[in-house]
């Protein structure tokens, strides 16, 4: 995947900031389906696991003129040259070239695949910082919309108290803010940001909305984007999907755990909430806890699962723990001051545009080309 800033990221104060494109990346042909050599695809953010663990190089044999065959050998005379930093120890290999071909070293970065990603969808990439900007192709991209929720009674409490964000957890605070709702505060940034999106120029327009089935998001959700895009007048009704797969990270903080299924069901009734873990109680949230990197292998299974739905426009209403462990595996060599605005934590009712890019086709389809199972935990 490659999430990459394409547009406007709007605070709840209504400022506006333009964000670039840098970076570019090249994918390898399949040869073996279509028996054609170069250089297609592109992918902008790659995966920081990369950058932690290194990379495996093979090379790319690219038709050349006998100049540049020259060259190329007197470059392979002087040595290889040396890299610093996680992309170190580049090392050409030498195979016989076809007459009135030559070859150069292109490195192609093998991407971790965390235990999840097929073997297909974790190697022959490459990058090109000097180019700056990728190619993909249409139908693999997505516009998404991420919005964090608005301000919560537990995100006041954490602030007021002198414990900070550790007064959430049950020990402290006991389930005092168990699914928190919004406050005032919150309600009236979700206001504001309707005005926003009223007022843009080019309005998102989602096909679907998709929200974490926790009270504050399906609040938020509803405040913003839902009030904008539909109203209660329309005969087609909004097209809301909760799933658990965007959730807050699942620690032993009660806010973050949800109301009972049937209650969520009667006060949200314009949501499908069928994409979530079918139980009453939340059992996800009393079986289950997450580290910094569980938190990220679901925040990939989530990016799976948007690249499998029909829709090419997408509202997504979440939690900033869950954007930051996301966002956080995806910057790598673009512009320092992109890579930044990726990586920071959202504010409240903050909205940020990025473009999803799949590097191949994915399906939810068992049996089909490109079916990937995704797991809710």
């Amino acid at each position: 995947f490659s999430p990459s800033a394409y547009g406007v990221t709007r605070l709840r104060g209504g400022q506006q900031n333009e964000v670039p494109v840098g970076g570019v990346a090249l994918k390898e042909h399949e040869k073996e389906r279509s028996g054609v050599k170069g250089i297609q695809g592109a992918v902008i953010l790659r995966n920081e696991s990369a950058a932690l663990n290194g990379h495996q190089q093979t090379e790319q044999p690219i038709p050349k003129t006998q100049n540049q065959e020259t060259e190329a050998s007197t470059k392979s005379q002087e040595g290889a040259s040396t890299q610093e930093g996680p992309e170190a120890d580049v090392r050409s290999i030498s195979k016989p070239a076809k007459k009135n071909q030559g070859r150069v070293s292109m490195p192609i970065f093998r991407i971790p695949s965390m235990g999840m990603m097929p073997s297909t969808d974790s190697w022959a990439y490459s990058h090109n910082e000097e180019l700056g900007f990728s190619l993909f192709l249409e139908r693999r991209c997505k516009w998404v919309w991420f919005i964090r929720h608005a301000e919560a009674h537990h995100n006041l409490a954490e602030r007021q108290h002198e414990l900070g964000t550790l007064y959430l957890a049950e020990e402290h605070s006991g389930w005092k803010y168990w699914d928190a709702s919004l406050t005032p505060r919150g309600k009236d940034q979700c206001n504001n940001l309707k005005k926003e999106l009223e007022a843009m120029s080019h309005s998102i327009d989602p096909e679907v909305i998709v929200v974490s089935p926790l009270t504050r998001c399906l609040q938020t959700a509803r405040l913003t984007v839902g009030s904008v895009f539909w109203d209660e007048n329309m005969e087609e009704k909004p097209n809301f999907v909760a799933t658990d797969l965007c959730r807050e990270r699942i620690t032993n903080c009660p806010a973050d755990s949800r109301r009972n299924l049937s209650v969520l069901q009667k006060e949200f009734p314009e949501v499908d909430f069928a994409q979530c873990v079918q139980t009453e109680y939340d059992e996800m949230w009393f079986a289950h806890k997450e580290d910094t990197q569980l938190c990220k292998e679901r925040g990939i299974r989530f990016l799976q699962w948007l690249a499998k739905r029909p829709e090419s426009r997408i509202a997504v209403v979440t939690h900033s723990g869950f954007l930051k462990r996301l966002f956080a595996q995806f910057g790598m060599g673009i512009a320092p001051e992109d890579k930044e605005e990726i990586h920071r934590r959202p504010a409240n009712c903050e909205m940020r545009g990025l473009v999803l890019c799949a590097h191949r086709h994915f399906s939810d389809v068992p049996g089909t080309e490109g079916y990937t199972l995704t797991e809710i935990y």
